[in-house]
């Protein structure tokens, strides 16, 4: 793995895709199914939960292929891959929740991510990218950029955050690709440069629209912020309860 271009290490991370259809999930539902009779035959709680998760991602992968999504990798292998990477080839790859990614989507991408948050096909959704603004400065100490590969992958994730800790799926799945020609600038310099950006935002009724839309989304995010604070806080009082 050692100097390898970013655009060979996606490569590979693609090659690592598996195809699954609905032969397979019904093995695996056999397999859990088997599990889980067992479990509760002996009262294993984290087992149970566990194994209930995945009997009903079972019927979500196989609501998955309905809509022609098949390709899939596991977590572990990818955090795995990143992890190799980043120390190896010195590369600064993240993947990180797609609430969190600071740049544009391309109208296209936009639209499978509106299509599968539409029919709730997911409940998380992660992005694989290179980010080069963080490298910038060691680029222009050593004066030997290497050709920036802008290659962002997103995927599509199941998680269950009903019990103390999430659970999150094996597996999860590829939903799409896209170049990202400015993957070297901050989203300030990005939009004082790229005119698409903020095509058909000239009018104030309209930035007016935006910001309610943002200020709601990000109202949301606080409150969701705060009952995650207050949970905490709660499970942490209680641990000194009678003593």
């Amino acid at each position: 793995m050692l100097d390898k271009t970013t655009s060979e290490i996606f490569e590979e991370i693609k090659n690592n895709k598996k195809v699954l259809n609905h032969e397979s999930l019904k093995t695996i539902r056999d397999n859990l199914i088997h599990t889980l009779e067992s479990a509760l035959s002996i009262d294993q709680t984290k087992l149970v939960q566990k194994t209930t998760f995945l009997l009903k991602n079972i019927k979500r992968e196989n609501d998955l292929l309905d809509y022609e999504i098949d390709t899939y990798i596991y977590k572990e292998e990818l955090q795995d891959l990143i992890k190799n990477l980043n120390m190896t080839n010195d590369k600064n790859i993240f993947l990180i929740e797609l609430k969190n990614f600071e740049r544009p989507i391309p109208k296209e991408v936009q639209e499978k991510i509106k299509y599968c948050k539409d029919n709730k096909l997911f409940d998380e959704y992660y992005i694989l990218f290179t980010d080069y603004t963080k490298k910038k400065q060691n680029i222009a100490k050593n004066g030997n950029a290497k050709t920036k590969e802008k290659d962002p992958i997103i995927f599509g994730a199941f998680i269950d955050r009903t019990y103390k800790t999430a659970m999150m799926s094996e597996r999860i799945y590829y939903i799409a690709d896209w170049v990202d020609e400015y993957c070297d600038l901050t989203l300030e310099k990005l939009t004082s440069i790229d005119s698409n950006i903020v095509k058909n935002i000239d009018k104030q009724d309209n930035i007016d629209t935006l910001l309610q839309l943002s200020e709601s989304l990000l109202e949301q995010e606080k409150v969701q912020e705060l009952k995650s604070r207050s949970s905490f806080l709660n499970k942490f009082r209680n641990m000194f309860k009678g003593k």
